[in-house]
């Protein structure tokens, strides 16, 4: 399974929210941060923001924040709504499928198994399980300063 580079912006906006739970943070500051457009960064910020997962606010001391505890987030429940609409293969969308052999094809079964055990294997980790490596090094980083 391949991640959209949508869902991976996503992913990294998040773990960075995670580490700096308490602030407004600006989308630009983690889109620089990452080495990423300011431009995807927003778009996947405001998938985030319609799933629930952060909220935004205008203005100077605006920014986006989570909406959630780290802990109360799981990996694939965001991968799995940023990801809603990509078919893993493309019989498994039902109205733009021209598999000739999808009636009879075995593979698709084991296929959507293995999408429902990467789903439920990436909901064994919480965003907060993300964050806390990049946490440890920003106090350590500012220990040794």
């Amino acid at each position: 399974m391949r991640l959209t580079k949508f869902t991976d912006h996503g992913l990294r906006l998040l773990m960075y929210l995670a580490s700096h739970e308490d602030e407004w943070v600006p989308v630009s500051r983690v889109a620089e941060a990452h080495g990423i457009s300011v431009k995807h960064l927003q778009k996947s910020a405001h998938a985030l923001a319609v799933e629930g997962y952060i909220e935004g606010r205008r203005g100077r001391q605006g920014g986006v924040r989570l909406a959630k505890t780290p802990q109360q987030i799981r990996v694939g429940e965001i991968i799995e709504s940023l990801e809603r609409g990509v078919p893993l293969v493309e019989c498994f969308e039902r109205s733009s499928n021209t598999c000739r052999i999808a009636p009879a094809c075995v593979l698709k079964h084991t296929l959507l198994d293995a999408e429902r055990a990467f789903y439920r294997e990436a909901n064994q980790t919480t965003l907060a399980d993300l964050a806390a490596p990049a946490a440890r090094q920003r106090k350590l980083l500012a220990i040794a300063s």
